[in-house]
Order: C-alpha cells, then sequence, then structure tokens
C-alpha cells in the first residue's frame, strides 16, 4: 500500500516502452518500491524496457509478454501479477510500435492493427486491472491518452485516432472506480506533444517526459483528503486552450 508520504511498494505497466511510462516508473521509484511488473506484446521492446528499468534500482523487475490476440492470458498475467503482491500502481501506455512485419503490411491492416494494439488493449487491461484493484480494495490506475484528434503534419494518424477515442472511454472506467478505493488518474497528452506520435521532423512540440512524470506522481503522492479522479491534460499551454477539459 502506499504509505503516508507518497511511496509506492510495487507497480505493474503495460507499454513499458513508452518514454511517458519509463520516466514515470522512474519518478515513482523510491525506498520502498520493491516491484515493478512490465508487460508488452513486443519482445523485443519489452527487454529494452526491463533492462531499462532495472537501473533506476528497482529490486525486482518482472517482464511479461502477452499475446495481443489472447485477452484470456491477458487478464491471466494480471491476476498472477496480484497474487504476487498487492500492487499500488498500474500504468497503462500503450505504443503505437507495430509487431514484427507489420511495416510492410497494406494501409487498412496497419490501421486495425493500430487500433487492436492501442484502443482495444489499452480498454481490456484497463478493465481487468480496475477489477483486480478494486478487489484489492485500493490503488491507483493511471491511463495515458490524447486530449484531442489532430490531423496536424507528421502525426502517426491510427496511433493517435485510437489514443483520442480511449481518451474518451476511460471516463467510463473512473465512474466504475467512484467509491471502491480506487483512484483513476487520467492523462490526456497533446497528440503533438507526445514523443510516441510524431516522427523526428515534427518533435519540436515534445512534451519532457520528466514533467509528465513529475505531474503524475505529484498525484499520486497526493496528501489531500477525499481525494477523487483526476484529469490531467498537458501540457498545460495545451490545456489552457482547451478550457472545457479542465479538472
Amino acid at each position: 500500500m502506499i504509505d503516508s508520504v507518497g511511496n509506492v511498494s510495487a507497480l505493474l505497466a503495460v507499454g513499458p516502452n513508452n518514454p511517458l511510462v519509463l520516466a514515470t516508473i522512474d519518478r515513482l521509484t523510491g525506498p520502498r518500491l520493491k516491484q515493478a511488473v512490465l508487460l508488452d506484446f513486443d519482445s523485443p521492446r519489452l527487454a529494452r524496457a526491463a533492462a531499462r528499468v532495472q537501473t533506476y534500482g528497482v529490486p525486482d523487475v518482472i517482464a511479461e509478454h502477452y499475446d495481443p490476440e489472447n485477452s484470456v492470458q491477458q487478464a491471466g498475467l494480471v491476476s498472477s501479477a496480484f497474487d504476487r503482491r498487492d500492487i499500488d500502481v498500474a500504468i497503462v501506455g500503450l505504443t503505437p510500435v507495430l509487431a514484427d512485419g507489420a511495416a510492410t503490411a497494406p494501409k487498412a491492416d496497419e490501421s486495425i492493427e493500430m487500433l487492436r494494439s492501442t484502443l482495444i488493449d489499452s480498454l481490456t487491461f484497463g478493465e481487468t486491472l480496475l477489477s483486480a484493484l478494486t478487489h484489492q480494495g485500493h490503488g491507483i490506475l493511471v491511463v495515458f491518452s490524447h486530449s484531442a484528434l489532430s490531423t496536424a503534419p507528421g502525426l502517426d494518424r491510427p496511433y493517435c485516432a485510437a489514443m483520442a477515442g480511449l481518451g474518451t472511454l476511460v471516463s467510463s472506467l473512473a465512474e466504475r472506480a467512484e467509491g471502491t478505493g480506487v483512484r483513476v488518474i487520467s492523462v490526456r497528452i497533446a497528440p503533438t506533444a507526445d514523443p510516441s506520435a510524431t516522427d523526428e521532423e515534427h518533435n519540436s512540440a515534445w512534451v519532457r517526459p520528466a514533467d509528465v512524470a513529475s505531474a503524475i506522481a505529484a498525484e499520486v503522492r497526493t496528501t489531500r483528503r477525499n481525494v477523487r479522479n483526476t484529469t490531467l491534460t498537458l501540457p498545460k499551454t495545451w490545456r489552457r486552450m482547451m478550457p472545457s477539459q479542465r479538472n
């Protein structure tokens, strides 16, 4: 359980290759963090993320590969993680990297794969993790999505469309969490600021992963009483442009 000063003892991350997720794990690593469970459908990027998290000083890093077409296996991996110990923070931040061979697939197939790997898998894991946290009786679910749909140059449009849809649907998870002892932190990134959404030629607006991680860590460690579900729309300059999406 998260202690009185906000130290986390165990976390689980789906999509740990996402630079925003990695930065969040780094920021949440403290004296009580004993275990990090990492789940991804791409084995090479999962191995890279696990090696990176180990450098943060986490004593026990468990990397689990999952089949993106096997929701039963995905649920089983989550169940096993919660059977081992309580999970204080669960993070869902799948990135648009496609499995090997997808780069040569037709555009329609690529878009379908993006929809599955980003939107459907994120919702599946979000639902499963919320249920596990609710059964546990405490914890925080963090879900990354986009704050709006954008057609700016250089964006990965299928990924951005899926992430915008996810941003809308996360509200249903937050509603289900009310009164359960579980908090949902919805992190909505401006599409042009997401490092996973733009190529190297259009990266001038990228948000700093460390800044995103700091905002999330502050919410995780808040000592305010009766804190309810939270929406973080980042960067803050984008938030000022979208008053309807303020907390």
